[in-house]
């Protein structure tokens, strides 16, 4: 997930180069990277429905949501919110990269990639995290109906 063009050194996105060396995986010219957009799986035409925790992470993890969402976590009573923050995603190719490319709608904050090469890699399941709930409510009821 990115909110911005992907730097050309970026691992996501891409097949081949760095990541196939270092990880290993399948090799080729005509392979590309599929992008899964759970906002338009889940029914939502692109909108994505985030959930955040409100307890702060521990160690890196707390450090990597604060430059995330510019130091301001939410705070709530409840272990999870949804944000006022609005996105929308689209699949997109941006600078050699097959990416999920979000959006901010109605003045949603400006997410800041703690390494401009990760994109927003350590926030997209939270931010599609209410899409991918309702995608498996609905498999779920789908399974149950034809048990």
């Amino acid at each position: 997930m990115f909110n911005e063009t992907p730097p050309l050194d970026s691992f996501y996105g891409r097949s081949g180069g760095d990541r196939t060396r270092i990880f290993g995986g399948a090799k080729g010219r005509n392979l590309r990277v599929l992008c899964s957009n759970l906002a338009v799986l889940s029914g939502d035409r692109g909108a994505l429905r985030t959930y955040l925790p409100t307890a702060a992470l521990p160690g890196v993890g707390g450090i990597i949501w604060r430059i995330l969402f510019d130091g301001s976590l939410p705070t709530a009573p409840t272990p999870w919110i949804v944000p006022r923050d609005r996105y929308r995603a689209g699949c997109r190719r941006s600078n050699g990269a097959n990416i999920l490319r979000i959006f901010p709608r109605a003045g949603a904050r400006h997410l800041t990639p703690v390494r401009r090469v990760e994109g927003l890699h350590f926030a997209d399941i939270n931010l599609a995290l209410g899409n991918l709930v309702r995608i498996v409510k609905s498999e779920a009821r789908t399974y149950a109906k034809h048990r």
